[in-house]
């Protein structure tokens, strides 16, 4: 769907890290940062704005590049 989201259905938990690239929902491109530790899970989702300066992605061009 390239449209982040965090849920709990059940006993499943369904994240969708949004797109790198396009996001379909109008906010800004996304990853998300999930964190298991002794059982608790945490999600933070990251846009682009909040990007490491190297993190590959050309701003301009909203391209990703791999090296």
């Amino acid at each position: 769907t390239h449209v982040h989201d965090d849920r709990q259905i059940g006993s499943v938990r369904l994240v969708n890290p949004g797109s790198c690239w396009m996001s379909r929902d109008g906010r800004p491109a996304s990853y998300a940062v999930i964190t298991a530790e002794d059982g608790d899970i945490s999600v933070k989702f990251k846009y682009e704005d909040q990007w490491p300066k190297d993190s590959g992605v050309d701003r301009k061009k909203k391209r990703w590049f791999w090296q």
